[in-house]
């Protein structure tokens, strides 16, 4: 009887070929399953680090740009920490403009920092949302690849850095300012049309601000890309950046965004630093006329005289320059423009030298996930 019973068990064992059969089968189904969730645009559904906005305290009270207020133009940046400083700080301002409009300004100001306080849970439901909702059109116009760069970029890795700034395409412009090719006019057109994409089909309630300054352009953390396109753009930045400017250490995070200009919405932009050690402006998509930009010196070094930048007949350049060089960006007198702008920070830099906006380290935060 036992010999029986074992002859039986052994009978419900499966063979090798049994088991290589059913690992097949699992193999297909798997490879269905990824097939189909390239088809549907849902592998970009996975989540990713959520991108907080802000890394130093100075964000919800400083640096808020005003444009208007009603129909007076104001056009400047302001501090808020609370009522009495406010009134002491911009009391030149303050006396320019009627009570109403001085109030009107104060409930705007106030308006912005509940905007930047909730921030860091609005982006993350933003992110979200459009992750159920934006279907690319094109898959690959989301993965930025070795053939995307263009051939005389100096971000390839057989660029020889040494040789630096007289590789072929590099422009010097002025102190710490370079100008060169970064993505074939191929691509940018393919990602420009998602952009454009994303514009018809995401809802506008999750059209977040990439800015308090520009009111049109998407957060690229916020459509998923920052793994696909973002990151790749830093870590084919990173060696550059050692070569050009050795004091600001290891980019470890960053915010990457896109601002349009036309002559319905944005057409100019007003005198600014960027929250960046080191700032790369791609020019995207794009003919237009006019739209320079104009760089006026370093913030808190002496003044300089204008250098100006342009950018017409130039899809896929780059300017890469540091964030505290002042400048501002000329209207667009004819077109449309899209640039694709990647603010590069450095936590190290940062506990070394201070914040970039307000100059001091102890209102620091950890890095950002990007």
């Amino acid at each position: 009887m036992h010999t029986a019973m074992r002859q039986t068990e052994r009978r419900k064992l499966p063979t090798p070929s049994m088991l290589l059969a059913l690992l097949l089968l699992l193999v297909v189904v798997v490879v269905a399953f990824l097939a189909w969730q390239r088809r549907n645009g849902q592998s970009r559904s996975v989540p990713e680090p959520v991108h907080s906005s802000w890394d130093c305290g100075c964000f919800l009270s400083s640096n808020i740009f005003i444009d208007k207020v009603g129909a007076v133009d104001i056009q400047r940046h302001f501090t808020y920490e609370n009522a009495a400083q406010f009134e002491a700080e911009h009391a030149g301002v303050l006396r320019s403009l009627s009570q109403a409009t001085r109030r009107l300004l104060v409930e705007q100001i106030r308006r912005e920092i509940a905007r930047r306080e909730a921030e860091p849970v609005a982006t993350e439901h933003r992110r979200q949302g459009i992750a159920r909702v934006w279907r690319p059109l094109q898959p690959a116009a989301l993965q930025l690849r070795e053939q995307d760069f263009a051939a005389d970029c100096p971000l390839r890795p057989a660029a020889a850095l040494s040789a630096w700034p007289e590789l072929p395409g590099v422009q010097a412009k002025g102190r710490d300012m370079y100008f060169f090719p970064v993505l074939t006019p191929a691509f940018c057109r393919l990602l420009s049309a998602e952009l454009e994409h994303a514009v018809r089909t995401i809802p506008r309630e999750l059209h977040g601000r990439v800015n308090s300054m520009n009111h049109a352009g998407f957060l690229l953390h916020e459509l998923g890309l920052t793994a696909s396109v973002t990151n790749v753009l830093v870590a084919r930045l990173q060696p550059l950046i050692d070569h050009l400017f050795p004091r600001v250490g290891r980019i470890d995070s960053h915010r990457c965004f896109t601002v349009h200009y036309d002559m319905h919405g944005d057409q100019a932009l007003s005198t600014h630093y960027d929250n960046s050690e080191v700032t790369l402006n791609i020019n995207l998509d794009g003919e237009f006329k006019g739209g320079d930009l104009v760089f006026l010196g370093r913030h808190g070094g002496p003044s300089e005289p204008e250098l100006r930048v342009s950018f017409e007949n130039s899809l896929g350049w780059g300017l890469l320059h540091l964030g505290s060089q002042f400048h501002r960006a000329q209207p667009i007198t004819a077109g449309h423009r899209k640039n694709l702008i990647l603010w590069c920070r450095s936590s190290s830099y940062r506990q070394k030298y201070g914040c970039p906006m307000c100059g001091e380290t102890d209102r620091l935060q950890d890095p950002p996930s990007t």
